[in-house]
This record gives structure tokens, C-alpha cells and sequence, in this order.
């Protein structure tokens, strides 16, 4: 609709019909500023809301950096003896011999991967005539040095007679990263001479 035509019809108009026009359009408007202010009010109560939720997140994380810290130093720790993996059979001897037992035999399992990235290696040993305080001495040794090394078995008999003593069949374990999963790649290629199933 031009603007004349608007200027013509309002001019036409009663002055009755021109006030009412006036109330009507400034209800609209008021309306309209109304609408306006609460769309406004709530935009800022949810900016306020999120922001009251990120400084709780923010002194959450200020609160558990301490703790966040020794973990992640804690598993810094634990990779960096990860790939380290000592020579299973020479270590547990060291660690007899510190105790004053013997190992009179070991058998050292084939590699087994773990997953993608890890490989793991067993040794079987087995220990004869040791009293339990001697035993567990190994074991707290094998375990709390500073490879990353777990009895993975036990087994232990008393000896026939005596007993405070015993024979113990142990599996000790130790991991390993292995290169790109080549590990894992090699377990499932064929020898030499042999075919792939």
C-alpha cells in the first residue's frame, strides 16, 4: 500500500477512529518491546547459567590438578618402564640370589601379543625346597623392581616330610611395546616351510 493511500485513509479518519488507531499501534509496539526484553532476559539468564557451570568445571579442574598431575606422572612412569623389558631369565636370578634361593630350572614361553601395541613374555621357573618367607621375598622383589614384571601363576607343593617347605612352579610375566604391531603381525605369518592355513 503507497504512503499516500496511508495519508489519505488516516486523514478520512474520525478522531475517535485516529486515537484508536494510535492505542492499537501502541499496544503492538508494546507488545512487541515486551516480547523483546524477555527474549533478551532469558538469552542472558542461559549465558549466566553456562557461564556459573564453567567456572564450577574450571574450579573442578583447579581442585583435581594436584591429582590429575600424579596420575599422569604415574602413567609416564609406567610407559617408560613398559618398553624397557628386562631379560626375564637374568633377572629372576639376580632377584633369587638377592633372597638366597636358587632357580634350578626356567623355560622362557614364546612372545605373545597383547592387543595391537603390546607383547607379552613368560618365563616358567620352579623353585625347590624354599620356606614361605623365602618365597614370598622373591616374588615382592620380582614384582616391585623397577621393570614392570607380575606373577602371572603359582603353584605350590609342601614337600613330603617337611612341611614348612615347599616346591613353587611360578610363571613370571613381563610386557613390552612391540614395533607397529609387528608382533602381532608375525604371530600370524607362517614359518619357514609351513603354509598358511
Amino acid at each position: 500500500m503507497p504512503l499516500g493511500l496511508i495519508r489519505a485513509s488516516i486523514s478520512r479518519m474520525t478522531a475517535r477512529e485516529r486515537a484508536m488507531l494510535a492505542a492499537l499501534l501502541g499496544i503492538f509496539f508494546a507488545c512487541g518491546a515486551a516480547i523483546l526484553v524477555v527474549l533478551i532476559l532469558d538469552g542472558l539468564g542461559t549465558i549466566d547459567e553456562q557461564t556459573s557451570q564453567m567456572r564450577a568445571a574450571l574450579g573442578a579442574l583447579t581442585s583435581e590438578r594436584d591429582a590429575y598431575l600424579d596420575r599422569k606422572a604415574e602413567n609416564t612412569s609406567q610407559r617408560a618402564r613398559l618398553p624397557a623389558a628386562p631379560a626375564l631369565q637374568g633377572y629372576l636370578e639376580k632377584a633369587a640370589l638377592e633372597v638366597g634361593i636358587s632357580i634350578p630350572q626356567s623355560d622362557e614361553r614364546a612372545p605373545v601379543p597383547r592387543g595391537k601395541r603390546h607383547v607379552e613374555r613368560a618365563v616358567d621357573i620352579k623353585l625347590r625346597d624354599v620356606n614361605l618367607e623365602q618365597l614370598a621375598r622373591f616374588l615382592h622383589k620380582v614384582e616391585t623392581g623397577p621393570y614392570l614384571v607380575v606373577t602371572s601363576q603359582l603353584g605350590v607343593r609342601p614337600r613330603y616330610g617337611n612341611r614348612e617347605r615347599m616346591d613353587a612352579e611360578v610363571t613370571v610375566s613381563t610386557f613390552e611395546r612391540s614395533e607397529n604391531g609387528a608382533a602381532a603381525k608375525g604371530a600370524s605369518k607362517p614359518g619357514p616351510g609351513k603354509e598358511a592355513p
